[in-house]
């Protein structure tokens, strides 16, 4: 019952993004998921990740990394079991990979470095923001706040 309670939830999430996607596009190999642009979505927007047989969902603004290759990972709609964040990443650690980021660079306070960024750039793996172990949205850095933070 809990699961369907949840899955009700998250059905509800999906159709409430229903505006701000794309039309569903063709199935991808992987499922039956509908395509989606993250660029459409604001930040604090749920994203579903599926390998096909489970999913979990990470917040719109996490993502560092997502290669072209990978962009039928994501649905807006469940696909399979429904696993913790933890466990999806365990999984999936062939095409997917966390990167851990201060509490300062969540708020956009402080910016990635921007060789960690380049070097998560030239990797093939789709890469998520956390913080504590858990999935993460960056917020824009300002430049204001990051500027007085420093004197």
């Amino acid at each position: 019952m809990k699961n369907l309670c949840l899955l009700l939830a998250v059905a509800g999430i999906a159709s409430g993004l229903t505006g701000l996607l794309p039309a569903a596009e063709p199935a991808s190999a992987a499922g039956d998921g509908d395509s989606i642009r993250l660029e459409s979505l604001t930040t604090s927007s749920p994203v579903i990740i599926h390998d096909g047989r489970n999913w979990t969902m990470v917040p719109a603004g996490a993502f560092i990394q997502l290669p072209d290759s990978l962009r039928h990972r994501l649905s807006t709609r469940p696909l399979g079991n429904l696993i913790s964040w933890k466990n999806f990443l365990e999984l999936n650690r062939e095409w997917l990979k966390a990167e851990e980021v201060s509490i300062r660079q969540v708020n956009g306070r402080d910016a990635l470095d921007s060789r960690r960024l380049r070097y998560l750039a030239s990797t093939p793996l789709m890469v998520i923001a956390t913080h504590d172990h858990q999935p993460a949205a960056l917020s824009p850095v300002e430049p204001s706040m990051a500027s007085s933070d420093h004197h």
